[in-house]
């Protein structure tokens, strides 16, 4: 199952648990207040009767005036039922809207659809089932471009760069803004480098968070992660390791955290190709965060994937004194 279907078939999951369960509550609400006043269960099935007949009349009949005059009718006595009804149950201390059905969104009706069109509260559920699909959990509230913060970069210019971190980052900001605006037209695969503590973490959480809120999924997973998995479906013959892998390949947009961190084998430099590989195949984005350089990943790896790298992705260079290390302070120094 690919990662867009399984969010849906989660979502409509949810829908189908808040249907039977506001069924219930319907339930218990009408039951409440025929117990109390029994003449009700007697009104609704007279109003139910009524509304058949409304039907047929307006459908049936041949004579377009006696439609109208029967159509007409039934909806005067209707109204005098709804007026009786309303009398009881005022007269009973009970909620004038306790017999209605219990729905969650008065738009859809609970079905998430407006006609052919999407509800926004199956949307919303849409976007839940991304963000816990993404695997990113708080960093998805915490780590947005709406949090970043360019004042930890330093404006001293670096001299050999001819630029300060903070004017740098300023233009990661906003080209990694437009970035997100623009992925479902044009796949960009990017490669952030640079040493730890520089927000190539933040940065690609922000980038996720900001693709899911456009309707795209996302799977953002360790490089660690990914090869353990890709170990589990090779040596053990694990399912839910397959599925996963076949969600790595086929998610819009898959971010690999910290490349070069893992144990390095033969294994894991061919699970990392052929994952690259099948995605600039399928033109599906990929983002990668490394501590490494370029030619460092030729070295750790192999020529094949420094050629992919270099080749197929914009790179994104982050330089600077740890930023990490001083929001760690500034919250040691709040406290």
């Amino acid at each position: 199952m690919s990662n867009s279907v399984g969010i849906y078939a989660a979502a409509n999951e949810v829908f189908e648990t808040r249907r039977q369960e506001n069924k219930k509550a319907t339930l218990r609400n009408r039951e409440k207040a025929y117990k109390k006043v029994p003449e009700l269960a007697n009104i609704e099935k007279q109003l139910k009767e009524l509304a058949i007949k409304g039907i047929r009349a307006a459908i049936e009949s041949s004579n377009e005036a006696e439609s109208k005059k029967a159509v007409k009718k039934l909806k005067s006595q209707s109204l005098e039922l709804q007026a009786k009804r309303a009398e009881l149950l005022y007269s009973a201390g009970l909620n004038l809207n306790i017999l209605d059905e219990v729905v969650s969104c008065k738009k859809c009706n609970d079905s998430g659809y407006i006609g052919v069109q999407m509800c926004d509260c199956f949307k919303k559920e849409l976007r839940h089932q991304r963000y816990k699909r993404s695997n990113l959990g708080a960093m998805l509230t915490e780590q947005t471009f709406k949090n970043f913060d360019l004042n930890y970069y330093s404006d001293k210019v670096d001299k050999k760069l001819d630029t300060s971190p903070r004017e740098h980052m300023e233009q990661v900001f906003k080209y990694l803004k437009k970035y997100c605006d623009k992925l479902e037209k044009n796949p960009e695969n990017l490669f952030f480098t640079g040493m730890p503590g520089l927000g190539k973490t933040f940065l690609s959480t922000a980038v996720a968070k900001a693709v899911i809120d456009n309707g795209l999924d996302v799977i953002y997973e360790t490089s660690n992660k990914i090869f353990s998995t890709y170990q589990r479906a090779q040596f053990e013959q694990d399912e839910q390791a397959r599925a996963d892998i076949e969600e790595y390949i086929s998610t819009d947009l898959l971010i690999i955290d910290d490349l070069g961190a893992e144990f390095t084998t033969s294994f894991t430099v061919t699970a990392l190709f052929n994952l690259i590989n099948s995605r600039l195949i399928a033109k599906k984005p990929i983002i990668i965060n490394s501590n490494l350089t370029l030619d460092e990943i030729g070295d750790k790896y192999d020529e094949r994937i420094l050629s992919r790298i270099s080749g197929e992705f914009t790179s994104i260079y982050f330089f600077g004194s740890d930023i990490r290390s001083k929001k760690l302070a500034t919250r040691a120094k709040k406290s």
